[in-house]
């Protein structure tokens, strides 16, 4: 799978299973019954967080989402939890390692299972504040078809 990025907390392209490398621009995710887009959360001993995380993703007016929970190794209630939160959206999945091989393979295994024809990405302890933030980034990117990615704004 061939991904262009856009950086953290931004939505981008996913262009599936390209054969030549220098065509992903024009590879398409077809297989029907697919999510929109494909949510990645990487986490790592983060059980008092990943919970608001999730419940923002699931509060999002756009529906048409899986969230991946890839969890790299967790030592502590993070895996409890994010199987607890499995049970109850059907949209969740959740791919854990079973010992820590750091962020870059942790995001990686993500990205190998989404279904997506995006992908956005989200902190496990940063919830998204907007609940149109999908809504908005998905009708920017397919407005503008020469964007491969947006993020979105900043509150501290």
């Amino acid at each position: 799978m061939h991904t262009r990025q856009s950086g953290i907390n931004g939505i981008t392209n996913n262009y599936g299973n390209c054969s030549n490398y220098r065509n992903y621009c024009t590879c398409r995710v077809t297989e029907m019954q697919r999510p929109k887009i494909s949510v990645l959360m990487a986490t790592w001993n983060r059980a008092p967080f990943i919970r608001r995380a999730v419940r923002s993703v699931e509060n999002q007016s756009f529906k048409d989402w899986e969230l991946i929970i890839a969890d790299d190794g967790s030592t502590d209630e993070t895996p409890r939890v994010a199987e607890e939160l499995k049970s109850e959206n059907p949209r969740i999945v959740y791919t854990r390692s079973e010992v820590n091989e750091g962020i870059s393979k942790n995001y990686n295994r993500g990205f190998r299972i989404a279904r997506g024809e995006f992908i956005a990405m989200i902190d496990d302890d940063d919830p998204w504040c907007d609940d149109k933030k999908l809504e908005k980034q998905i009708t920017f990117l397919e407005k503008n078809h020469e964007y491969v990615g947006c993020g979105s704004g900043v509150i501290v």
